[in-house]
């Protein structure tokens, strides 16, 4: 069971944004070193963001696409 304290760091925008690249592994490791927690999972992670309607993917990248022009070939 988490304190609020941690609870809050975890919803906190700021830290989202900067953990937003990496998993939900690598973020539950970060929350054990930083809080000193003998067990946090990834799945328990995963649990307080479903709780607290957190988006947790990894941000999707959009490629632009050329625009193509075509040119109408006359046959004058």
């Amino acid at each position: 069971m988490l304190t609020w304290q941690q609870v809050n760091y975890l919803k906190n925008p700021i830290i989202l944004r900067e953990w937003s690249h990496l998993s939900l592994e690598e973020r539950a490791v970060r929350m054990r070193e930083k809080f000193d927690l003998p067990k946090f999972s990834a799945s328990t992670l995963r649990e307080y963001y479903l709780r607290s309607k957190v988006k947790y993917r990894k941000p999707q990248f959009i490629y632009a696409q050329k625009a193509r022009t075509f040119r109408k070939i006359s046959d004058d």
